[in-house]
C-alpha cells in the first residue's frame, strides 16, 4: 500500500432481519402462510391428524426445538421412562428454567464489559420472559397430562436446574457461548415454536407456543445484536474461533434435526417432522448462519 493512501474498506453488508428470516423459513419449510414453491416442493409440514401412539419410544423427547439458551455448566435433563409428550414437555420446562440464569449472567457480563444499556435492558427483559415461560411450560405439561390420556402420559417431575453463578468471563468466551446458544440454538427454537403455534392439534399448545414463540424470536434477535457488539471488539483470531464455533453448532443442528420425531410430538405438539425440521435448519443455515461468516466488526 502506498504511503498516504487509505486501506480498502471491507464490504459492508446490509443488516438482516432475524425475525423476518425466521418467519420466512417457517413459511417455506412448513407450508403455513406465504410459501416458496421450491421449498414447498421439497417438504411440507401439514396438520393432517396422526393416530396417537401409546407407550414409550426411543426417538422422542430430544427434538432440537426444545433447546434454547443453556447456561454453562448445566447438567443434561434426564427424564427417565415416560411417554414422548411428557418427556418433551419435561425437558422444555427444565430448559426454560435454565434460561433464567443464562440471561442473568448475560446481563451481568454485558454490564461488566460496558455494553450499551439497550442490550442490558433486553437481556433483563429476556430473563423475566423465561421465568414466565417456565410457568407456562409447566402449566402446559400439567394440562396435557390431564387431558391427553395415555398420549400425555402424566405430569413429569422436573428437577430444578442447578447452575453456579460464575465469574465475569472474557469477551471471547461470552461471544462463543452467544454464537452457539443464542445465534444457533435459540434462533432455531424460535422457528420451531412458531411452527408449533400453527400446527399443533391441541389449541392450548398453539396458544402457549404463540406467546412463547413471539418472545423467543425477540431473544434470537437479541443474540444477533449481542454478537454484533461483541464480535467487532475481538481480535481477528478470536473472532475466527467464534465463527468456527457458530458454524460447528449449525452443522450439528442440521444433522440432529433430521432424526426421526415421534408421531405424537408431531400431531399433539405440532413439532416439525424430521424432513421439515431438517429443511428448516438448512434454510436458516443458508440465510443466517452461513452469512454469519461476515466480519462482524464491519457491520453497522
Amino acid at each position: 500500500m502506498t504511503r498516504g493512501t487509505k486501506p480498502a474498506e471491507a464490504p459492508r453488508v446490509a443488516r438482516i432481519s432475524v425475525v423476518r428470516a425466521i418467519r420466512e423459513a417457517v413459511f417455506a419449510c412448513c407450508a403455513v402462510g406465504p410459501t416458496s414453491p421450491a421449498h414447498v416442493a421439497r417438504v411440507t409440514c401439514t396438520r393432517a391428524p396422526v393416530a396417537p401412539v401409546t407407550g414409550t419410544h426411543r426417538a422422542s423427547g430430544a427434538h432440537p426445538g426444545a433447546a434454547g439458551r443453556r447456561p454453562a455448566g448445566l447438567a443434561p435433563y434426564r427424564p427417565g421412562r415416560a411417554p414422548p409428550v411428557a418427556r418433551f414437555l419435561g425437558r422444555m420446562v427444565y430448559l426454560e428454567a435454565a434460561s433464567v440464569p443464562a440471561f442473568e449472567r448475560l446481563a451481568r457480563e454485558l454490564a461488566a464489559h460496558g455494553a450499551p444499556q439497550r442490550l442490558q435492558r433486553a437481556a433483563r427483559r429476556a430473563l423475566r420472559d423465561e421465568e414466565r415461560h417456565t410457568r407456562m411450560a409447566s402449566a402446559l405439561a400439567d394440562h396435557m397430562a390431564n387431558t391427553a390420556g395415555p398420549v400425555g402420559g402424566g405430569a413429569a417431575r422436573v428437577p430444578l436446574p442447578r447452575v453456579r453463578r460464575g465469574r465475569v468471563r472474557s469477551l471471547e468466551s461470552i461471544a462463543r457461548e452467544n454464537a452457539v446458544e443464542g445465534c444457533v440454538l435459540e434462533t432455531y427454537a424460535a422457528a420451531v415454536a412458531m411452527a408449533q403455534s400453527m400446527s399443533a392439534a391441541q389449541p392450548r399448545v398453539r396458544t402457549t407456543m404463540r406467546k412463547i414463540g413471539a418472545d423467543e424470536m425477540r431473544h434470537a434477535d437479541l443474540a444477533w445484536e449481542v454478537a454484533r457488539w461483541l464480535e467487532r471488539r475481538l481480535a481477528p483470531e478470536a473472532r475466527a474461533r467464534v465463527v468456527a464455533a457458530r458454524r460447528g453448532a449449525a452443522r450439528a443442528l442440521v444433522k440432529s434435526a433430521g432424526r426421526r420425531v415421534h408421531p405424537n410430538l408431531v400431531a399433539q405438539l405440532g413439532l416439525p417432522a424430521a424432513p421439515a425440521a431438517k429443511a428448516l435448519a438448512v434454510d436458516l443455515a443458508s440465510c443466517l448462519w452461513d452469512m454469519a461468516e461476515w466480519d462482524m466488526g464491519d457491520m453497522r
